[in-house]
């Protein structure tokens, strides 16, 4: 591929990876050409979290109706942001293991 080639694929992904949600700032095509690292793990770990993150619902799986407190309704669990539901997942797995401490963030 020729430079104009590759810079129109990365600006594409670029552009992609903000359709998605990631957050870009200050990243174009040179930076991740020239293999710039925090840049492109920044942008990589970001498309890698939106994409498993986008599974974690009571949609797909109903069996985290367990992670409801007491008298909270279900409709505030569904709304939850997903890294809030793996939270209460990991803390929930971890009181059922008899360990005391739990995970806060």
């Amino acid at each position: 591929l020729n430079l104009y080639k590759v810079t129109e694929n990365l600006n594409l992904a670029i552009n992609a990876a903000k359709a998605i949600g990631c957050h870009i700032v200050n990243i174009d095509a040179s930076d991740i050409y020239q293999g710039t690292p925090h840049l492109v793990l920044g942008m990589v770990w970001q498309v890698v979290k939106i994409a498993l993150l986008s599974h974690v619902n009571l949609t797909e799986h109903p069996q985290l109706v367990v992670l409801l407190e007491q008298e909270e309704d279900l409709s505030k669990l569904m709304k939850l942001p997903p890294e809030r539901v793996l939270l209460r997942w990991l803390n929930w797995h971890l009181e059922q293991a008899g360990r005391a401490e739990g995970g806060n963030n």
